[in-house]
């Protein structure tokens, strides 16, 4: 098998498989996404609550951090409320 053709298979299945691994950390967009809110809502109302890591000029934001935020805000409805 050429040389190229291999690598081009290698890069394939790298790429697969670093698709299929779960999300430890997500970016302020995707967070933004998977919570549902807005750029302006996130830095009102969230960041200022979260944890995050910086890696030079990105910020990465633990998806245990975003679970915990959720939890400390989440809302306890009755019944028949």
């Amino acid at each position: 098998m050429p040389r190229l053709v291999q690598r081009d298979r290698l890069l394939r299945v790298a790429v697969a498989q670093r698709r299929s691994a779960p999300a430890l950390a997500l970016s302020v967009e995707q967070a933004c996404e998977a919570l549902g809110v807005s750029w302006d809502t996130w830095r009102a109302h969230i960041e200022p609550d979260v944890r995050l890591v910086r890696l030079g000029r990105r910020k990465l934001i633990p998806v245990s951090e975003l679970q915990a935020w959720l939890d400390r805000h989440a809302e306890s409805v009755g019944v028949g409320e």
